[in-house]
């Protein structure tokens, strides 16, 4: 497969594992990533095939994601809805299609819209 482009430098990313990524998350040692050291954009990656979880972020916008992921996974991990259906039901309030709905690919203003939403439950 073809690493993605750094969305600033536009050059190829670089694989690394978590203990170079992230070497204060011990559990996240043997995990992959798509990175751009110079640029500090980075995304996860499937452990088996090397596809990104998603788009390639900075600093910010991983932030953005993760206050995203928090939000959204307390729906389901806290039986509110089954995942799917929360999927779904996010889906339809950003306006994405279900297959387009993945927190890894969203920008900074779905991110805190998945916020809003999420809170209003």
């Amino acid at each position: 497969m073809k690493p993605p482009i750094c969305p600033d430098c536009k050059k190829p990313a670089i694989m690394q594992t978590g203990d170079k990524v992230y070497p204060e998350r011990p559990d996240l040692a043997e995990d992959k990533f798509w990175t751009c050291p110079p640029c500090d954009f980075r995304v996860g990656a499937h452990k088996h095939t090397g596809e990104p979880f998603g788009t390639m972020a900075n600093a910010e916008l991983r932030w953005q994601r993760q206050q995203a992921h928090e939000a959204f996974d307390g729906l389901w991990k806290g039986g509110l809805m089954s995942r799917d259906s929360a999927y779904k039901w996010l889906s339809k309030k950003l306006q994405v299609t279900r297959d387009n709905c993945h927190i890894g690919q969203f920008n900074m203003q779905q991110c805190r819209a998945v916020v809003h939403h999420c809170k209003g439950l």
